[in-house]
């Protein structure tokens, strides 16, 4: 693989960003897209919550929203989007080991993250890099919507 670096956001990685969004989310066009990152944007500025990239020669192609939940030791994966075009060629796994080392760095003992029922490749991934599927979330995003599944990967 070209050379990859795990790095925080910055402020112009937005429009990599919502690019990326437009490809990995259902979004209708690049202004709705734009609207998910203000999202997280927004949960950005609230303690306890870190952003990372994953570049590929200079270019933002992966991202991960890190939540750090102090009370139960744990660190949720909130949203983790890797641009189509550098999919399974270890951006995941890489962006996955910087989750791992955070939550060692803060000695929390568990990684968790949860994926729609029917994103079979993520839930692939996950059994991939050691996560074990805890439980089914119905209805996850809203009433009549998809159920989503709980993973989670215990660290010694």
């Amino acid at each position: 693989m070209a050379n990859m670096e795990i790095r925080p956001f910055l402020p112009s990685d937005f429009d990599y960003y919502a690019r990326t969004l437009l490809l990995t989310l259902p979004c209708d066009d690049f202004e709705e897209a734009r609207e998910n990152a203000k999202i997280i944007m927004e949960r950005l500025k609230k303690d306890e919550r870190e952003l990372w990239i994953a570049e590929v020669e200079t270019i933002p192609v992966g991202f991960m929203l890190l939540e750090f939940e102090t009370e139960n030791q744990n660190v949720e994966i909130d949203w983790f989007d890797i641009h189509p075009d550098y999919q399974n060629i270890g951006i995941g796994a890489a962006l996955v080991q910087k989750a791992e080392q955070r939550t060692k760095d803060l000695g929390h003992r568990t990684v968790t993250f949860h994926t729609a029922a029917s994103n079979h490749k993520m839930r692939k991934f996950a059994k991939k890099n050691g996560f074990a599927e805890v439980k089914c979330l119905p209805s996850f995003w809203g009433e009549e919507t998809e159920d989503a599944y709980l993973y989670q990967k215990q660290l010694e």
